[in-house]
């Protein structure tokens, strides 16, 4: 080997020590912001169709108990204000009336209960309760509509009560009764397909990770290349500059 050919390794091994004596800060640095990403990924890519799924189902559970919540509690009022004006009369107690207010209250409570999100249980597994409301609301229905239907709208008061209000609240026993069996239907079909329901869920959400993990797998390939190709430069322009340092040093 000649005197080039040393002056030559001689370069390449002051490049590749030099470029080895900072490669660990750089690798420190590195490393903990690619797995910092790699997790930032999984965390919010892992489970994204599934969480954004039950997150809607969560809202809409919420709006619809939120609406029975209103017209039970509408319900109440129009109903206990009968009851309360008997109780301040002295007179006896109707029970159609307080079988209203009784059903409505109960109603309120289910919806308030019923809306809390639970770890522990899903409330649309207790579709029963929801058919058995609907049952006691078409009840009340069928109580007042039998009373207050035949009416004519220009009577004004029947027994002391506004008829024109309560053949409103007759209709808004009814859209109870309707709000109640639809959110026991739904229960009742959740609850039964819910294997199908999260197999599906499963499904997208594998397909999901499929597509971050090579997402992630490209990014990865990407950076390395560049790293690699900055790598390469680095070793040539240390080579480089040895080689001249060497040279000029001998002519000296």
């Amino acid at each position: 080997m000649g005197f080039k050919g040393l002056a030559t390794e001689f370069a390449k091994g002051q490049a590749k020590s030099a470029f080895s004596s900072t490669q660990p800060t750089n690798q420190q640095t590195h490393q903990p912001a690619s797995k910092g990403l790699k997790k930032f990924v999984k965390k919010f890519g892992k489970g994204a169709v599934s969480k954004q799924f039950y997150i809607y189902e969560t809202w809409l559970r919420w709006a619809a108990r939120g609406l029975q919540f209103i017209l039970a509690l509408i319900v109440v009022g129009l109903y206990a204000h009968r009851v309360d004006k008997d109780r301040r009369a002295n007179s006896p107690q109707s029970v159609a009336w307080v079988y209203a207010v009784f059903v409505s209250g109960l109603s309120c409570i289910t919806c308030v209960v019923f809306a809390i999100p639970s770890p522990f249980w899903r409330s649309h597994r207790l579709f029963a309760w929801d058919l058995f409301l609907s049952t006691l609301w078409i009840a009340v229905f069928g109580t007042f509509a039998r009373v207050f239907l035949p009416l004519k709208a220009g009577d004004p008061e029947y027994e002391g009560t506004d008829v024109r209000v309560m053949r409103g609240a007759v209709w808004l026993d009814l859209v109870n009764a309707i709000f109640w069996l639809g959110t026991g239907v739904y229960g009742c079909l959740r609850t039964f397909a819910s294997k199908k329901i999260d197999a599906k869920i499963n499904s997208l959400e594998a397909k999901v990770n499929k597509k971050v993990q090579d997402k992630q797998d490209k990014i990865a390939q990407k950076v390395q290349g560049k790293m690699q190709s900055k790598m390469d430069q680095y070793y040539s322009k240390e080579a480089a500059a040895s080689k001249e340092s060497w040279g000029s040093d001998n002519t000296v």
